[in-house]
């Protein structure tokens, strides 16, 4: 079940990526961030949010097999006078082909030996349910690019 609450995203980067860090480092993967300080925060569900993160960033991993590099920046956009968090998540693994692109999101697709398919469907799933359709994914790179006001998200700067 969702709960929303006011979400520091600086924060629950940092905290993913510290979750992950020792499990990266065992498989030789360098992290570096540049999570800007001035994030707005947003009336959602932080732990929803962390396992998107976290789907993710286990996906770049698996791409790493020989070791490597992922990044992840997160920053403020305005575009057409709307405002935007933006998270990209980049790494140097093996990256997706053009003919598994289009089919990265669907339910038990997969190209790997041990994948059952369900992590970016998942993860695509919890982001529209949560009202942000902006998932857009390259060979090595996955952006989300969060409005920071529509119906469902209420922008909470003031005070913060």
């Amino acid at each position: 079940r969702e709960k929303k609450e006011q979400v520091d995203f600086k924060a629950v980067l940092e905290t993913t990526l510290q979750i992950l860090e020792p499990e990266l480092k065992n498989c030789g993967i360098r992290t570096r961030s540049a999570i800007r300080e001035d994030l707005p925060g947003l009336f959602m569900d932080a732990a929803s949010l962390r396992q998107v993160l976290i789907n993710i960033m286990l996906n770049a991993k698996e791409a790493m097999a020989g070791g490597g590099q992922l990044e992840v920046k997160a920053y403020v956009k305005e575009e057409s006078g709307k405002g935007y968090i933006v998270i990209e998540i980049n790494d140097t693994g093996c990256g997706i082909s053009a003919d598994d692109m289009d089919k990265i999101f669907l339910p038990a697709y997969t190209t790997k030996e041990k994948g059952n398919g369900i992590g970016l469907y998942i993860s695509k799933k919890i982001m529209e349910d949560m009202g942000i359709s902006a998932f857009i994914c390259l060979a090595i790179s996955l952006t989300l690019v969060l409005p920071t006001e529509s119906a469902l998200f209420k922008t909470t700067m003031a005070g913060t």
